[in-house]
């Protein structure tokens, strides 16, 4: 935003109504609708072409210890009551 600015930015949500819906089809129609925009208004900014994506990133080392620590961590809660 401090290259482009406030006014050059545009935010549209969009109200999915997800009652009844499983986890797997309530991100199917997200990645239908994301990927519907990125095909549509072809945006310059957005590097991944693919909802969904990841961009390719170099993880150090010092990044996976950082993952593993929170995965300890969240096993860990996962099972407090």
């Amino acid at each position: 935003m401090k290259t482009f600015g406030i006014k050059n930015l545009k935010l549209d949500i969009y109200i999915i109504d997800t009652t009844g819906m499983e986890f797997i089809k309530i991100r199917a129609v997200t990645l239908c609708l994301e990927q519907y925009f990125i095909f549509i208004l072809n945006p310059s900014l957005n590097s991944i072409k693919v909802a969904g994506s990841n961009p390719i990133v170099e993880f150090t080392k010092e990044h996976f210890a950082s993952i593993k620590k929170a995965n300890r961590i969240n096993q860990r809660n996962k099972y407090k009551p």
